[in-house]
């Protein structure tokens, strides 16, 4: 008969022959109520991306920089090696086959929230793919831990430009004072040449012309 044993601990079995990446969800203290994401990353996976593994007398450990994926690579994070800013994951020291592993707060994520922040959860094996050229993992989050699209800002939509009509500059007219006499005459020569019709004088009768002639006789009087 096959029987596996039954591991004590929340961090499951800490070792495995194979690349694998685990994760899972844990206060990070009993005073501290803040809870972390725990990752584990065995040796052949550490070996296969090509990360570089620091050992002193104590410990060994990596540092890896978790990176949030966002937009169309939403539900995804990427691991990365940062030897300056990353966090620290290891182990102790001449335990070769134990994992990797370490915690982040989810404080610190900006798109990924928990759906449970009530419940321990257990580490388990998560889908992920290596880049062995840009020595980074591709990690799919596990249903868990969700995506929170209302984190990223929706782009402003462009507007269009308001375009001034311009209203081109109109030159003062100036008024100047004509005396009296002079303006009422001016109006009545141009109404006059508005109205002139020429007749021919054999047309008319001996009556049309002397009406005539008077008229003609007192425009001239008041133009004197």
């Amino acid at each position: 008969m096959a029987f596996t044993q039954v591991v004590k601990g929340k961090a499951g079995t800490g070792s495995s022959s194979i690349a694998e990446i685990r994760m899972g969800s844990r206060l990070q203290s009993k005073s501290v109520l803040t809870r972390s994401i725990y990752f584990a990353l065995t040796r052949p996976l550490i070996e296969q991306v090509g990360w570089h593994i620091a050992a002193d007398e104590e410990r060994e450990t990596i540092r890896v920089a978790v990176n949030e994926g966002s937009g169309e690579d939403a539900g995804f994070l990427l691991l990365s090696e940062d030897l300056e800013k990353g966090y620290a994951f290891g182990t102790n020291a001449g335990r070769k086959g134990q994992s990797m592993s370490g915690g982040v707060s989810v404080t610190r994520f900006r798109h990924y929230v928990l759906n449970d922040t009530t419940q321990d959860i257990e580490p388990e094996a998560v889908e992920f793919t290596v880049d062995e050229e840009e020595h980074t993992i591709l990690v799919q989050c596990p249903d868990w831990l969700r995506y929170n699209p209302l984190s990223v800002p929706l782009e402003a939509k462009p507007v269009a430009p308001v375009v001034k009509e311009v209203v081109a500059p109109v030159a003062p007219v100036t008024f100047h004072k004509e005396k009296k006499g002079q303006a009422a005459l001016a109006s009545f020569d141009e109404l006059m040449s508005e109205r002139t019709v020429e007749v021919s004088p054999e047309s008319l009768n001996r009556q049309a012309r002397r009406a005539m002639q008077k008229s003609a006789v007192n425009h001239t009087l008041r133009r004197k």
